[in-house]
């Protein structure tokens, strides 16, 4: 009978989860791992660095809206991927990065490439740890998919010592993860809401990453148009509804759109998985009116911030809206609010002002609004 060691109870939580890829650049603490993954068909990309492996199960992450794997060696190969974690975290991206690790009867002993590296991440993710003992090793992986995917979604991080690797212990249930928080749809929330937006005159909804991760693209949709309600998206919110509908107004963001310049003439505000961070001036009054209707829709467990009183509603995203939708069949705001912030939206300026004349590159060079506009003719709304 073949053995099972750790890095193969790894890999089968990793197709447990639907991971197929795994990025990663090679080092000695992760050889066992990779031995694993080829066994049970994990694809692995090899990268150029350990920021770039980071980056790209980020990327993978974002196109998916699932959990993404990258997979780097210990010390130093985990500190050069810390800037692809705080990114990806700072993105709401799921991504899992995997550390390998000395082995844990070194520690203290200055082993190799010896570092604290779960506190060495912590401060940049959602959550990180390493596995000290075998039994710990299926439950804490499935945590950190789980951690990964609620409230607030964001990046997790584990080390893996690499004699836990090699070994053939290993129980489930050993460790106990922490309970995280259940989104549910409240029906006396969604007429709550429903009641502060039927009294508005000019609503408008901005929706981020939050709204993205939720899947919440048909949803969302659907309560705009159907209210006529002006929509204003921020990073990967941005396509949820394409850019052409009636009700799109662009990036939510006033030094960047005149449109969002008239966000504080709204007396109705909907936040839709989106802090109030920089990008909407921590709430200040000039992009909120200090006497508009403020409400935060997001999923049970996020991340709130206290930059500015409001009504709060912990739910489910998608359900929530998809029940909002159909509470406020009877509302609809006014067009000329919605034409008032349609007559700066830069999504509607003529093909002519949006990219600078061949004419203006010198010859031979490729102007970078040439490369916007080919992107644009190949990918779709």
């Amino acid at each position: 009978m073949t053995a099972v060691h750790g890095a193969d109870r790894l890999a089968q939580v990793l197709q447990e989860h639907g991971v197929e890829s795994v990025f990663t650049l090679c080092g000695n603490h992760t050889l066992r791992i990779y031995q694993a993954l080829h066994d049970v068909g994990i694809r692995l990309v090899d990268c150029r660095n350990e920021a770039v492996a980071a980056m790209a199960a980020d990327a993978a992450a974002r196109l998916s809206r699932r959990p993404a794997v990258a997979l780097v060696t210990g010390g130093p190969g985990l500190t050069n991927a810390l800037t692809g974690l705080v990114t990806a975290h700072g993105a709401d991206s799921p991504l899992i990065l995997l550390s390998g690790q000395n082995a844990t009867a070194l520690d203290g002993m200055g082993a190799q490439q010896e570092l604290d590296q779960a506190a060495a991440a912590s401060a940049l993710c959602k959550w990180s740890a390493v596995v000290t003992e075998g039994d710990q090793l299926v439950p804490m992986l499935r945590h950190a998919f789980a951690t990964a995917m609620s409230g607030t979604t964001g990046a997790v991080h584990v080390a893996l010592p690499s004699d836990v690797m090699t070994s053939e212990g290993g129980k489930e249930g050993f460790w106990v993860a922490p309970e995280l928080p259940e989104s549910v749809v409240r029906t006396e929330d969604v007429a709550h809401v429903a009641e502060l937006i039927r009294a508005a005159e000019r609503p408008i909804v901005i929706a981020g990453a939050g709204a993205f991760m939720a899947g919440a693209d048909i949803s969302l949709q659907t309560l705009v148009e159907q209210c006529n309600i002006p929509l204003f998206t921020l990073d990967t919110a941005r396509g949820l509804v394409p850019d052409d509908h009636r009700c799109v107004l662009g990036y939510g963001d006033p030094s960047f759109n005149p449109a969002a310049a008239h966000m504080g003439d709204a007396d109705c505000v909907v936040l839709i998985g989106r802090r109030l961070d920089f990008r909407l001036r921590f709430g200040d009054d000039s992009v909120i009116h200090p006497e508009a209707t403020l409400i935060d829709i997001h999923n049970a467990g996020a991340v709130v911030d206290g930059n500015r009183r409001r009504e709060l509603v912990a739910t489910d995203i998608d359900g929530f809206l998809t029940n909002l939708a159909a509470d406020l069949a009877d509302y609809r705001a006014d067009d000329a609010w919605l034409d008032r912030l349609q007559s700066d939206n830069p999504l509607r300026r003529p093909e002519t002002e949006r990219h600078v004349p061949s004419s203006d590159t010198p010859e031979g060079l490729l102007h970078p609004a040439s490369v916007v506009d080919a992107l644009r003719d190949a990918i779709p709304p």
